[in-house]
């Protein structure tokens, strides 16, 4: 038994080297980085330059793990390895964003966009632009991504680019990830993008639709009657996630009272009242949940205080919903609010003025006053 014993620490230790023979070099160099902190990281050049080198390894696998360790060790601005995975170098070319493995494409982009973070960095956004263009799906989802962080909404340049290519390609995903982008990218109330992204928000196929709507709601000017017609309108199409989006879009843009607005929201409290189908990719659900919930929300941040037709309308569908909890707690957090800030006094009842409530349907939305702090 003590025989034993004594024997136990010589066998892991020889199990212990038979493990560090069978680890491959770069596994125990990706393992070293991951103990490495922020103040070793100086000495940490070796390391880089070899992860660099094994970007041009034979192994898919090898090349992925050290894409992903120089994301973590590369400093913000570093573009020596920044050029590197771009395929700059002729060490590099075809290897990185250049590479045949659409997996390692997607996250040369990812690391690219993570190192060159805020730095509007040309070359790194007209590479990026290009492979928006990648006929990988997860490719062009990342360089977008990484073009939203390296550059920033004074690129206008960058917006241009963006807006020809939504408008030129054939592509509908490379068409609704440039809408999401000049929805990232473009400042507030920019006319000719918002006049192309209502255009856009046409389109046959659904993905397009909801992605320019998305950026709608996010640089159109609250109240632009335009934009709010274009966004109601699409606010009874066919597909359910077009209608979604439309109700957000509609609580981004339109000013709080907007009777326009509401009336077409408390639509989709029902959500039976749908367009034709645009294409057959469209998924028709005359009664989504989603799109009530979303309604809800936005009605609980549009709604006057104390606005009794809204309060009429959830409290009718509470009663069809009872089994729905989700639902249910929405409409009683909407009740509240709404009935809640009815009591707060306005800025009118001290003047000795009443404040009007217009319950006109026209798109002409006027803000009726502000509550008193």
């Amino acid at each position: 038994m003590v025989a034993i014993t004594s024997e136990q620490p010589e066998h892991a230790a020889h199990q212990q080297a038979i493990s560090q023979r069978a680890c491959p070099g770069w596994l125990q160099d990706i393992a070293a980085l991951n103990r490495l902190n922020h103040g070793e990281r100086a000495a940490a050049g070796d390391t880089v330059e070899h992860l660099l080198s094994q970007l041009r390894n034979n192994n898919v696998h090898i090349r992925l793990a050290a894409i992903r360790s120089l994301g973590h060790v590369a400093r913000n601005g570093d573009f020596h390895v920044v050029r590197e995975l771009l395929g700059q170098s002729i060490a590099s070319s075809g290897f990185g964003v250049q590479d045949k493995a659409s997996e390692v494409r997607a996250l040369a982009a990812e690391a690219v966009g993570k190192i060159a973070a805020d730095t509007g960095d040309r070359l790194v956004c007209d590479k990026m632009l290009d492979m928006i263009d990648d006929k990988d799906w997860a490719v062009r989802s990342s360089a977008l991504k990484s073009l939203s962080k390296v550059c920033s909404r004074a690129d206008d340049w960058v917006v241009d680019e963006l807006l020809a290519k939504m408008m030129g390609s054939e592509s509908w995903s490379a068409k609704a990830l440039c809408a999401e982008g000049l929805g990232n990218l473009c400042t507030r109330g920019a006319g000719h993008v918002v006049n192309a992204l209502i255009e856009m928000s046409r389109h046959d196929d659904w993905a397009v639709r909801k992605a320019c709507l998305i950026a709608l709601g996010k640089i159109a000017q609250q109240g632009d009657q335009l934009v709010l017609r274009a966004i109601v309108q699409s606010s009874q199409d066919a597909d359910w996630r077009v209608r979604k989006a439309a109700v957000q879009a509609l609580g981004q843009v339109a000013e709080r009272g907007c009777r326009f607005s509401i009336n077409e929201i408390l639509l989709r409290l029902d959500d039976t009242a749908v367009g034709e189908r645009h294409s057959k990719l469209d998924v028709i659900n005359h009664d989504d949940r989603d799109v009530k919930l979303a309604a809800i929300k936005v009605l609980e941040k549009l709604a006057e205080p104390g606005d009794h037709h809204v309060l009429a309308a959830l409290d009718s569908t509470a009663q069809r919903i009872a089994g729905d909890s989700v639902l249910l707690a929405a409409i009683v957090r909407a009740t509240t609010v709404i009935s809640h800030e009815s009591l707060i006094p306005r800025l009118g009842d001290f003047s000795g003025t009443e404040s009007s409530s217009s319950t006109d349907s026209s798109p002409e939305c006027v803000s009726r006053g502000s509550l008193a702090e």
